[in-house]
């Protein structure tokens, strides 16, 4: 493919050393905000999972658990590096924008391999993408590093060592036209190899940057209902970063029969004439808000409250 060309260096000549720079250990507690985020989202219990954008297989290494993966990357080496530590899972050379595998799945993952779509036209295709692979009722969720209004310039380092190899790096991220929809991120490597030597490689990563609007604007108009999520992680300041999801609208046939949806909101509760309390819900499938009688436990679009936390929805047939 004519793209691999233009990779960073760390996705080709330098691939083998990721390993050590990103180890898949770190991914852990975010690999599992994002399976919650996936199970929650879908219609129904989601089993199959595309990721595309996979890089070095670091999500997948936990996610697997929960559900069976296809990987998909543009980069052969960073494949051979994922196949590696996830044999079980299938993997596919292929770019965001343009692959089709013929295929749809209960859920649709890119993480921060999204950045990587400098354009509204490179977003809008990879986001396409997502929705042709996407069952009705599924979810895509995407994962940027930065949007447009939490983008702040930074400076980071780590690295790891394995038996023979060891890494460290600094990264500067740093926007030098704010006006555009791209940002750099410079990395300085320093390889020391099995005999001690130690050498310095510098590599630059050109990434795209949008603003919440844009990503929700997109992402509906793929077909998907949109959401804004904050990214909930341990080392990270709640609100300073978000994550986007979007959920394929269900099937005719599923809309009419039963389905099982997380409630994401109560807002309000309120004292009818009758003297009943009622809860004003969002429905996290059709996003309707409706009024949901707490003693009959149904309010006037005939959902149906099965419990806390979790309602069954028996849609009407205008959604």
């Amino acid at each position: 493919m004519k793209n691999v060309s233009r990779l960073p260096r760390l996705y080709g000549e330098l691939s083998s050393w990721w390993p050590i720079l990103s180890a898949p250990e770190d991914y852990a507690e975010e690999a599992q905000f994002y399976r919650r985020l996936i199970v929650s989202e879908c219609s129904n219990p989601p089993e199959t999972l595309l990721e595309l954008a996979c890089g070095g297989g670091n999500n997948a290494s936990h996610l697997k658990k929960y559900f069976r993966m296809t990987l998909v990357d543009l980069s052969p080496d960073m494949l051979v590096v994922s196949h590696s530590l996830n044999p079980e899972c299938e993997h596919i050379q292929g770019d965001m924008r343009t692959v089709r595998l013929g295929q749809q799945f209960d859920a649709v993952f890119i993480h921060d391999g999204i950045v990587y779509m400098t354009s509204e036209r490179d977003l809008r295709q990879a986001i396409e993408t997502a929705y042709v692979h996407c069952k009705p009722g599924g979810v895509a969720l995407f994962a940027p590093d930065h949007t447009r209004e939490t983008f702040r310039s930074s400076t980071k380092h780590g690295g790891h060592d394995s038996r023979d190899w060891s890494m460290r790096y600094l990264e500067w991220t740093w926007d030098p036209d704010p006006g555009d929809t791209t940002y750099f991120t410079d990395f300085a490597y320093l390889l020391r190899d099995a005999d001690g030597q130690v050498r310095c490689e510098y590599d630059r990563h050109l990434c795209g940057l949008f603003g919440q609007q844009d990503w929700l604007r997109i992402i509906s108009e793929a077909g998907f209902r949109a959401r804004a999520v904050p990214f909930e992680h341990s080392e990270i300041e709640l609100g300073s970063c978000e994550v986007f999801t979007g959920l394929k609208p269900p099937a005719k046939s599923q809309q009419e029969g039963w389905m099982s949806n997380t409630l994401c909101s109560t807002l309000s509760s309120i004292l009818t004439d009758t003297g009943e309390i009622e809860k004003q819900e969002c429905c996290a499938c059709c996003k309707r808000r409706e009024l949901i009688n707490a003693k009959s436990q149904r309010c006037g679009s005939d959902l149906v409250c099965r419990g806390a936390g979790t309602t069954r929805y028996k849609l009407p047939p205008t959604l």
